[in-house]
């Protein structure tokens, strides 16, 4: 495995730890895992070696929040379809440009992302 695919993993692994969890590199704590090798010690300390083999920094991680907001409640995303319907091969781009600035007509204050596909 490349250092940069064993960076990738290590990232999101540090990544998915909370920011409670920055004690976990602490020696204090995993000492506590050192006099109980019965109990499995988090993740944060078990790729710790494999951080300092691709001197890996915890300062080079960004932290995240998760949004209180559950997903169903969040507005999503309205796509409108009307120009699918024109088959390619046989519509002017004329037509296209047209119907295309009728619909944009509809809708201010509306974000517009194109994809062009090849």
């Amino acid at each position: 495995m490349s250092d940069e695919a064993i960076y990738a993993v290590l990232s999101k692994a540090i990544f998915h730890c909370s920011k409670s969890s920055i004690g976990v590199f602490a020696d204090k704590f995993k000492l506590a895992f050192d006099r109980k090798p019965n109990q499995i010690p988090p993740v944060a300390i078990r790729v710790q070696p494999d951080f300092h083999a691709i001197r890996f920094k915890q300062k080079d991680t960004v932290q995240s929040s998760i949004s209180t907001t559950p997903p169903w409640l969040l507005d999503h995303p309205r796509v409108n379809f009307d120009l699918h319907h024109f088959c390619n091969e046989d519509t002017p781009l004329e037509i296209y440009r047209s119907r295309f600035y009728e619909l944009c007509s509809y809708y201010t204050m509306v974000s517009m992302d194109y994809t062009w596909m090849v």
